[in-house]
């Protein structure tokens, strides 16, 4: 009955939705001096306490913030878990609640820590909430994210023959500007999550139920959030006794793969059985070609095509990489960035790029690509040979024959167009006799003689020359190497 007019009630809530948090004591304490000043009768604790729980939505963004307003007050949309796989992967990074020790050097001497931990970033479809693909590291960068998503698709690849990638994927706003194009490549629609809306994110309780698993299954598990009852907390006193015997980082490694396989093991079967219930014109295969241009590792050194192909050294490795593909022999002269999969080295992705004085890459440019097979080794000796060296021999050796054919096709469609050009025009003929150019057959004295016959015989229409016909003795040498 004391706040009653407008003043005073705008007064009272002004004081309440405050960004510090002023508890009734104080709100009162500062209500009373202006009320005092304005001759308003004076009030109570009890009075601002009834008042913050009657005005309790209207000060809850100025005294928690919009984020904490739009996940805990605003109206939540239900949705219903996808009845596929495939369908929705969402993808987010979690600091593994499991500490271990780890030796530092400060100034001049070794110091061991105990209070480190590792992030994993996991991606989840979401049908089963099935781990598809998963990254640990030191902290959560965009490279980190990469890796989480290229062991997303290579899973798939495991599962099911061939890899996917997924009709929608859900994200945060982290490493957006860097990350857009990747995450649009890897599924049908991108659709990250509002700023600040922990709501639309299904992956967050998920990790709070790894969480609860690592507390079952771990010693050196330490806790929930710092805003968790005490009594759910580890014996900070034990753990700080025990210090000595936490793992050191590729102990706790092992210990999130454990945890992490355990989840795929449990959710396997129940999966596939989803994977099954996609239709097949629903799933989106990954390509070879696209898979190593969007995770492939970039050689830092460009090639071009030699004699033995392209032949960049991976891994400590000199390899050759080569492919049917004719289009391939036509970009000779470019330089190639070559992006490898260190898994898997039978196939690169060769990209034209740019580079410095010493071949070192300075841009992929990417508007040629070709997808190179790791060169079959045939044994020199006949004595060696091994069933399927005839077959690969025998693919080298048609595929070479097919290619100088089209090239002797070409050259002979070139010689024929020449041929119609002089034969067309008189003026040339001079020319003809310098240059001595043969026709297709290879006889440039019979094509002489017709242009000196038409000299002679000014009544004559003008005619083609008529091409000789005798093949078998044209060009036989450069004809018997294919």
């Amino acid at each position: 009955a004391k706040v009653k007019t407008n003043e005073q009630t705008t007064m009272l809530e002004a004081l309440l939705h405050k960004h510090s948090n002023l508890n009734d004591v104080q709100v009162r304490d500062l209500y009373n001096t202006v009320a005092s000043t304005l001759i308003w009768p004076t009030i109570t604790e009890s009075t601002v306490a009834n008042k913050r729980v009657e005005l309790g939505i209207a000060i809850h963004i100025g005294r928690h913030g919009i984020k904490d307003f739009v996940n805990k007050k605003s109206y939540t949309v239900k949705r219903s878990a996808p009845k596929s796989a495939l369908t929705y992967w969402t993808l987010d990074g979690w600091v593994a609640e499991l500490l271990y020790q780890q030796k530092e050097q400060r100034s001049t001497s070794m110091v061991t820590t105990y209070h480190n931990r590792l992030t994993v970033v996991v991606v989840l479809d979401t049908c089963v909430k099935y781990p598809i693909g998963y990254a640990i590291g030191k902290q959560e960068d965009t490279s980190l994210i990469k890796q989480a998503l290229k062991n997303a698709v290579n899973h798939t690849r495991e599962l099911f023959g061939t890899r996917y990638k997924s009709n929608q994927l859900q994200t945060d706003n982290f490493g957006g500007a860097e990350l857009k194009d990747l995450y649009s490549a890897v599924t049908g629609h991108y659709t990250p999550a509002r700023v600040g809306n922990a709501k639309a994110k299904v992956i967050e309780p998920y990790f709070s139920y790894l969480n609860k698993k690592c507390q079952v299954y771990f010693d050196n598990w330490s806790g929930f959030n710092v805003d968790s009852r005490k009594e759910n907390q580890p014996n900070a006193e034990f753990i700080q006794k025990n210090r000595s015997l936490l793992p050191d980082e590729n102990g706790v490694r092992n210990q999130i793969h454990q945890l992490l396989q355990m989840e795929r093991t449990t959710k396997l079967v129940e999966y596939k059985k989803f994977f099954e219930a996609l239709p097949e014109e629903d799933r989106k295969p990954i390509s070879n070609e696209e898979f190593l241009y969007l995770f492939g590792e970039t050689h830092s050194h460009t090639n071009k095509l030699n004699g033995d192909g392209i032949t960049p050294v991976l891994l400590g490795q000199s390899l050759s990489f080569d492919t049917f593909n004719e289009r391939f022999r036509q970009y000779a002269y470019m330089d190639w960035a070559i992006k490898y999969d260190p898994e898997d080295l039978t196939q690169v992705l060769a990209v034209n790029a740019k580079s410095d004085h010493n071949s070192k890459v300075t841009e992929v440019i990417g508007s040629h690509q070709f997808l190179l097979d790791q060169k079959y080794v045939q044994p020199m000796a006949l004595y060696e040979r091994k069933d399927g060296d005839g077959a690969e021999l025998s693919k080298v050796q048609q595929f070479n024959k097919n290619l100088g054919q089209k090239l002797l096709n070409r050259h002979d469609q070139v010689n024929k167009a020449v041929e119609q050009t002089f034969a067309m025009h008189d003026e040339l003929n001079d020319t003809l006799k310098k240059m001595i150019l043969p026709d297709s057959t290879g006889n440039y004295k019979k094509l002489k003689q017709a242009a000196e016959r038409k000299k002679t015989v000014k009544t004559e229409p003008k005619q083609l020359p008529v091409a000789n016909t005798d093949f078998e003795i044209i060009e036989t040498d450069i004809r018997q190497q294919y």
